[in-house]
């Protein structure tokens, strides 16, 4: 058994972000934290994007910025100017990279690459226990999600925000990118809130991302409809898939 200040179950935004702040801080600097995921966070699996006035402490793994952004429904075609402010995107890779650099750079810090396989609160210290080890941490942040605990209550539906992106290069330039799409409610709604997201880096480069917000999750096909669906009637043509993301909660 290893006695530790600090235990983070899952190493990806969250709980990398958490470790670099503790870190970084002159008074907590010394602490022992350990990060445990069963996967070491190297590639692009998420894009990230987040409001920042002027230059930011992660600007060097910015991959995209814009100063618009655009809004769209049956009724409403709007472009705003985000000034003051600009929106800045993060692809996983560069930020998992920039963030194991500095916390590696600390001998406090150790990753183990192992399932979690439970936590118990033990009074004064929390026990976390891997295949091959275990951890006694006075503070243990878990970012492993459940919704266990959300479906035992009856009194509120649960509803759930589910997406799946494709980055796409199309045959005809049909994207502005000035503009981020924030929500595109132009597609058919069928009994939920529903949008395109649209991150456009070229006139025929974009991410798209078809997003729910409701009770059930779909089929991939469904998902991969709609994004169909609404790249011909934007007239685009013919489509390549580079890349796909999702976040589909279960």
């Amino acid at each position: 058994m290893q006695n530790v200040d600090f235990v983070f179950t899952g190493a990806g935004l969250s709980g990398l972000m958490t470790a670099w702040r503790i870190s970084r801080h002159p008074q907590l600097k010394d602490k022992s934290i350990v990060l445990i995921d069963k996967e070491d966070k190297v590639y692009d699996d998420r894009t990230w994007c987040f409001w920042e006035a002027d230059d930011g402490e992660f600007d060097e793994a910015v991959w995209a910025i814009w100063n618009h952004a655009d809004f769209l429904s049956e009724t409403v075609n709007r472009r705003m100017v985000l000034a003051p402010f600009a929106y800045k995107m993060i692809r996983s890779s560069q930020f998992y990279a920039m963030i194991r650099r500095d916390l590696l750079q600390n001998p406090n810090v150790v990753f183990v690459r192992e399932d979690v396989l439970g936590f118990s609160d033990a009074g004064n210290q929390v026990m976390v226990s891997t295949p091959n080890n275990t951890f006694a941490a006075k503070k243990v942040f878990n970012s492993i999600l459940s919704l266990d605990n959300a479906y035992k209550q009856k009194d509120y539906p649960v509803l759930l925000q589910h997406f799946i992106g494709w980055k796409v290069k199309t045959a005809r330039p049909v994207f502005d990118p000035m503009a981020v799409t924030f929500m595109d409610f132009t597609v058919p709604q069928n009994g939920n809130t529903r949008f395109m997201y649209v991150l456009p880096f070229s006139t025929n480069e974009a991410l798209i991302e078809y997003t729910l917000f409701s009770k059930d999750l779909l089929a991939d096909e469904e998902y991969a409809q709609a994004m169909r669906d609404w790249l011909e009637k934007l007239h685009a043509g013919d489509f390549e898939i580079l890349e796909t993301e999702r976040a589909r909660s279960q």
